[in-house]
């Protein structure tokens, strides 16, 4: 399928609202001059805006210093808290019972998130612990703060039989923030039992968090961008962004441009009765906003004709511009901010399949072709595509790149390799891990940016305390 947008010219949208009182003053004449007023200061500069973000393989969110992440608490440590019950019903704590852990970069150590002196890290007195029958959180780390992110309404349970029970409280999608090292954890912000946070969208000045939130009633969505004090927990401002009755809508942040929220909505229509229907586009629409005031900035605009490929999906913001993928005629498109585009790269006439963006690092684009078993890179400034050699073993030993998960100054933190830890017929082996969801167990490396581009496998290894 061929597909087209119209570029319009974009339109700067920045008049603020009028007072009406300032209407009907009446402005008296000037009979003199009027000396300057040098003692006027400009309002302070609002705060720098940082997106927080995770890499989605392994849920993994690192600032300067450290990297964060969740899994599930080890067996060794969960069967000694309320054990009858656990032998009862393991799979649910398994997957309902968390851990927070934190990677030092300096160090290359892994420890549980817990500060709590000579801890065991076996009872729910363990800061690291998740006590909660959440398994949908995420970690946010920003350079003093971390933010924990439940995604999920989870009614009240009770877990065993009498005598042995446990209760589990009817828990809300919530925010929390914290110390870096997990201490001071209080509730940031509570959202409705239907109501869901975008993961992609949190962006954080060092005074305010921002994010944006999904309120589903009766059958429609609306998308909300609000701001919270994280000293106070008190709502700074909610902005409107927009509403659906269905889901041929989808509205995500790019990143930041002018210090403000850069959005992609994509819009799209059902042909066919459901649940036979096709989501086809119908526009794609670039705007910014001021997370303080609301103000909105239209930028990009295309329309849907089916006689051209334009659409903004497979796209990647560079922070001045758009890396799209154009899956009609097998180019990578380069699109600033108001609407000019550069051919980075036309794929061979052979090419079977186009590669697909999986992240930016400065100038390289890294490319999953055709699966992420094959990985490429384009150098955005000359356009070279090249092949990546560095791998590592997967679960089922086989090949996968040396992926990024963290970029730590001068290194990266990378996946080094992977196991799976099953052992039929007793589910403590299967999930007695520190690292991942299901048995699998990560292993990570320190490597040096030189290195890992220069492809020399020349990493020291992250070492697990647990």
């Amino acid at each position: 399928m061929i597909v087209l947008f119209f570029i319009s010219s974009c339109s700067q949208i920045s008049n603020a609202p009028i007072d009406e009182k300032l209407q009907e003053s009446v402005i008296p004449e000037v009979t003199e001059k009027v000396p300057a007023q040098t003692d006027i200061t400009e309002p302070e500069p609002r705060a720098s805006l940082v997106m927080l973000k995770y890499e989605a393989f392994s849920n993994i969110s690192a600032n300067e210093t450290a990297a964060y992440f969740l899994r599930i608490i080890p067996e060794r440590h969960l069967v000694k808290f309320q054990p009858e019950v656990i032998q009862q019903n393991y799979e649910f704590f398994a997957y309902g019972f968390l851990m927070a852990y934190m990677t030092d970069f300096e160090t290359a150590i892994t420890r549980p998130l817990c500060g709590i002196a000579d801890c065991a890290h076996d009872t729910p007195e363990c800061m690291a612990w998740i006590k909660s029958n959440h398994a949908n959180i995420s970690l946010f780390a920003a350079k003093d703060r971390l933010f924990w992110i439940s995604n999920d309404y989870r009614g009240a349970v009770y877990i065993g039989l009498e005598p042995n029970v446990y209760y589990m409280e009817e828990e809300f999608p919530f925010i929390d923030v914290s110390d870096l090292d997990g201490a001071n954890r209080s509730r940031l912000y509570t959202a409705g039992k239907n109501d869901r946070f975008y993961d992609s969208c949190l962006l954080y000045d060092g005074d305010n968090l921002y994010f944006c939130e999904n309120l589903k009633v009766l059958g429609t969505h609306s998308r909300t961008l609000i701001a919270v004090d994280i000293e106070t927990g008190n709502i700074k401002g909610s902005h409107f962004l927009q509403a659906t009755e269905d889901d041929g809508s989808l509205i995500r942040v790019a990143g930041i441009y002018n210090n403000e929220s850069l959005f992609v909505h994509n819009t799209y229509t059902r042909n066919g009765a459901a649940p036979y229907s096709v989501m086809a586009p119908v526009d794609s629409r670039v705007f910014s906003v001021d997370p303080s005031s609301g103000l909105r900035t239209d930028y990009l605009s295309y329309r849907y004709n089916p006689d051209d490929s334009r659409w903004l999906s497979g796209y990647i913001w560079t922070g001045s511009s758009f890396i799209e993928e154009d899956h009609e005629n097998f180019e990578f498109i380069e699109i600033d901010i108001n609407g000019t585009e550069r051919v980075i790269l036309t794929m061979p006439d052979d090419s079977e399949f186009m590669p697909q963006i999986w992240e930016l690092y400065g100038s390289k684009l890294l490319l999953f072709y055709p699966s992420p078993a094959d990985p490429y890179y384009l150098d955005i400034e000359t356009g070279i595509l090249s092949e990546y050699t560095l791998t590592r073993r997967g679960i089922l030993g086989d090949l996968w790149p040396l992926q990024i998960v963290a970029d730590v100054g001068t290194e990266y933190l990378v996946i080094t390799g992977a196991t799976q830890n099953f052992i039929s017929g007793h589910p403590a082996e299967y999930y007695d891990t520190v690292s991942g969801w299901g048995g699998s167990r990560y292993t990570y490396g320190m490597i040096s940016k030189e290195d890992f581009w220069n492809e020399v496998s020349a990493y020291r290894e992250v070492i697990l305390k647990i």
